[in-house]
This record gives structure tokens, C-alpha cells and sequence, in this order.
């Protein structure tokens, strides 16, 4: 396969050689065309001077008895002056009004008639309305006249060849230095991509172009630094995964050991130690399965049109015991007369309920969560407000990532969490092309909150 920089070099070079022939012939045609012009003009002003001076011999002499002695006199003497016309620089033949040569300043045709092509030149030399004669007025052979259309006409070719040259050289440089400078940074991108194809996502193209080229390289480095992200991601999952998985079935493992060797009889308590392990993991691989396909954007929605205050209050009333258990006032607020929003109901309440659990795991005794559901122009709003420790700003924006833990700031008061249902509501809201977010302060407490669309702004 041709390399793109040998393809940008041909057309260069090809479209410059055909472009300087092309140049070099239409700068020789109108230069020769301009210059055969000013020659015929030139031309016509000497013919006009040669029938002039012959109609006034005629008139003299009333015949042409003797023109061919004034011709050989004129040619010997180097020629004379007469209209601006120097005599001898042509060739002169007069013919009678029979056209039968009767003069010739070289001494040759005398006495001959004209030929076609002599005939075809021939000027009337006419006296008092009669033609007395014709007139035919060539350049001589070597005369200055001539030798300068000669040397004009090849220095003009000369110059236009060199010229033409000279300007196919330095187009074949430029175009060699443009098809490489454009190649330059379309190579460096073919380069860091084989190298993160390789697996150096680090690798990052370098290009000041100020171009599309640029534009290229620009989108490369966005792409090469989300890989790096996605891999990163990718790997503290894998050892998120690893980490959560290792406490159930270390557990399991154990109690099933001490069953097997008769250490531990087995009872109703072992039963449901394995059986809430078991739950976990299972909790675990479902979170996983739900959070990849939304984030894939293949999680299916049986959307309706639901009232979502009554969902909220049902949601939230089925974690009154545990509230009370921990000690923490648990309040529903709404606004009254809320219009409907069209939801996967199960979803939504999936969503509200890693809320409102996520708040009364980080909330101690004594504290309040509140859960308010509230209209806004385009949307309705579902916030979760609580009283706890709060979040620390370097903490702050990466609450919803998976397994992630402020563990300094909200330390875990009750278990059994997998710690993805911040990232599953995230994924689960963002599917019903809503917004989630996150308010806190350290000390202050946490807000968490999601909006849904109305079905008109979906």
C-alpha cells in the first residue's frame, strides 16, 4: 500500500509540471501572437512606405524603365530613409500591370511573372485612379528586421523554458514540504494509535495545526483519556468486586468447614448467617446487572403514567421500622395536587429506597430524614434530606461512583449494603432521562435529590 505522504507528493507534482506546461505554452502563444502582431503592423507601415515612393517614381518617370538600377543603387548605398522605412531591410519586387516583374532587389525575378504566393502578397501601386503596377515587400534574408524576430522569438522560448523550470523546481520542493507537513501530524495520530492499540493508554498526540488535523488529534486524546478512564474503572471494579465478594464467602466457606468437620452443629442461626450471605451476593450480582445495563443504555422501562407522591410515601413508610430502630425521625413532606409523570414504577422506587436507606445507614441516633416530593417547571423533584456528618468536598463529586465510600466522613452505621445503590440510582433515574444530584456540607447533613420529566418534555 502506498504511503499517504509518496500519494500527496505525486498529486503535487503532477498537478504543478501540468500546470507549468500548461503556463509555459499559453505564455509562448501570447507572446509570439503579440509579437507576430506588432511585426505585421511594423510590416504594413513599410508596405504603405514602398507604394508611396513607387507611385511618386511612376509619377516622375512615367514608366518603370530604370527602377531596377534605383534598387541596386539603394541596396549599395545600405539603403535610404523614406516614410521611416529603411530600404534595406527588405526584399522588393514591383511588377507591371500585366504582374510580369520589371524590378527585384536581388536581381532575380526580372522579367517573370508573379506567382500565386507572391500574387496573393502583391500591393496595387495605383496613379490617378489607374493600377500601374504591383507592389510585394518581404523581409530580406539576414537583415536586422529578421535576425531580431529570430532572436526574439528564441530568447523569448528560452526564457519561458528556464522560467518554466525554475518554477517546477521550487514547486516540487514546496509541494514535497507541504505533503509532509501535512502527513507530519495525520502520521503522529496513525502512531498513537497503534500505541494504544498496543495498550499504552497514556500515549497522547501532540499536534499544532490549528486545523482539522488538530481537531483529529484533539478528539483522540479525548478518546485515549476515557479508555484510561474505563480501564481504570474497569479494574478498581474488578477489585471492588473481589473485595465484596470475599467477606460472604469467607463467611460461607468457614461456617460450611466447621458443618463439615462437626465443630458447629447445625441450627437455625447458621442457617440464616449462610442464607443472609447468600442474599448479599445475590443483592451484589443483581446491582451489577442493572447498573451495566443502564449504563448501557439497555435497561427496559415499562413506563406508565404514575402519581409519584403515593409511590414516594409507600416507599418511604417501609423503612419506618428501621427508623425507629436507629433512633431517627423519618418525615414524608409533599405538595398537594402533583401531576402524573410517566415512570417504570418499580424503578423509581428502587431509586427512592437506596435514598432513603443510604440516609438512614449515615444518620446516628437522634438525627431526621426528610423525604419531599415537590412540582418544578419542567419535572417533579423527589429530595431525601438528612441530618448526618455530611460529606467532605473531596468526596463530594465521586458519591455516585460504584463501591465508592466517603468512609472518613459518613462512616457505615448498619450493613448488608453492596455499595452500589448510589451508582444504581444514578444509572435508574438518568434512564428516564432525569438528573440526579447531591448537596452537603461536613456537619450539616446530606441532601440528595433526582428529578423525573413530564411526559411533554421527555
Amino acid at each position: 500500500m502506498r504511503p499517504l505522504r509518496t500519494k500527496l507528493i505525486i498529486a503535487f507534482v503532477s498537478v504543478i509540471l501540468l500546470t507549468g506546461v500548461a503556463l509555459s505554452g499559453l505564455a509562448t502563444f501570447a507572446v509570439r501572437r503579440s509579437f507576430w502582431g506588432f511585426l505585421e503592423r511594423y510590416r504594413e507601415v513599410r508596405v504603405v512606405a514602398w507604394v508611396d515612393a513607387l507611385e511618386g517614381w511612376y509619377l516622375r518617370e512615367r514608366s518603370w524603365v530604370g527602377l531596377q538600377r534605383w534598387l541596386e543603387l539603394l541596396s549599395r548605398k545600405g539603403g535610404v530613409r523614406r516614410g521611416g522605412t529603411l530600404a534595406g531591410e527588405d526584399r522588393v519586387l514591383v511588377a507591371d500591370d500585366r504582374k510580369v516583374v520589371v524590378a527585384d532587389s536581388d536581381g532575380e525575378l526580372v522579367g517573370r511573372p508573379l506567382s500565386s504566393g507572391l500574387e496573393a502578397a502583391a500591393r496595387p501601386i495605383n496613379v490617378a485612379g489607374r493600377t500601374v503596377g504591383y507592389v510585394v515587400v518581404t523581409p530580406a534574408p539576414g537583415s536586422p528586421l529578421a535576425i531580431l524576430e529570430s532572436t526574439f522569438t528564441a530568447s523569448v522560448r528560452r526564457v519561458i523554458i528556464l522560467g518554466g523550470l525554475l518554477s517546477s523546481a521550487a514547486g516540487i520542493l514546496l509541494g514535497v514540504y507541504l505533503a509532509n507537513d501535512i502527513t507530519r501530524p495525520i502520521v503522529a495520530v496513525q502512531r498513537g494509535a497503534e500505541r494504544l492499540a498496543g495498550g499504552d493508554l497514556s500515549h497522547r498526540v501532540q499536534v499544532n495545526t490549528g486545523d482539522e488535523i488538530e481537531e483529529l488529534a484533539e478528539a483522540f486524546n479525548s478518546m485515549a483519556e476515557s479508555l484510561q478512564r474505563d480501564e481504570a474503572v474497569r479494574r478498581n471494579l474488578t477489585a471492588d468486586i473481589a473485595h465484596e465478594l470475599r467477606t460472604p464467602l469467607t463467611v460461607l466457606r468457614g461456617n460450611l468447614e466447621a458443618l463439615q468437620d462437626g465443630v458447629t452443629p447445625l441450627s437455625p442461626e447458621v442457617i440464616g448467617l449462610l442464607y443472609d450471605e447468600v442474599l448479599r451476593m445475590s443483592r451484589l450480582v443483581s446491582d451489577l446487572s442493572e447498573l451495566s445495563l443502564a449504563e448501557a443504555r439497555q435497561l427496559r422501562l415499562e413506563r406508565r403514567l404514575t402519581d409519584l407522591d403515593p409511590l414516594v410515601e409507600a416507599v418511604t413508610q417501609a423503612f419506618r421500622a428501621e427508623a425507629l430502630n436507629g433512633g431517627v425521625e423519618l418525615v414524608i413532606a409533599s405538595a398537594p395536587g402533583l401531576p402524573p409523570v410517566s415512570i417504570d414504577q418499580d424503578r423509581i422506587a428502587q431509586v427512592v429506597a437506596n435514598l432513603v436507606r443510604n440516609a438512614l445507614q449515615h444518620t446516628g441516633a437522634g438525627g431526621r430524614v426528610e423525604v419531599a416530593t415537590v412540582a418544578s417547571d419542567s419535572g417533579l423533584e423527589v429530595t431525601v434530606r438528612d441530618t448526618g456528618q455530611g460529606i467532605s468536598p473531596d468526596d463530594l463529586p465521586r458519591v455516585f461512583d460504584r463501591f465508592y465510600r466517603a468512609d472518613k466522613s459518613r462512616a457505615r452505621v448498619g450493613g448488608g449494603g453492596t455499595g452500589l445503590g448510589l451508582a444504581v440510582a444514578k444509572g435508574l433515574v438518568e434512564a428516564h432521562g432525569g438528573r440526579i444530584w447531591v448537596e452537603s456540607q461536613p456537619g450539616q447533613g446530606s441532601t440528595f435529590g433526582f428529578w423525573i420529566p413530564f411526559p411533554n418534555a421527555i
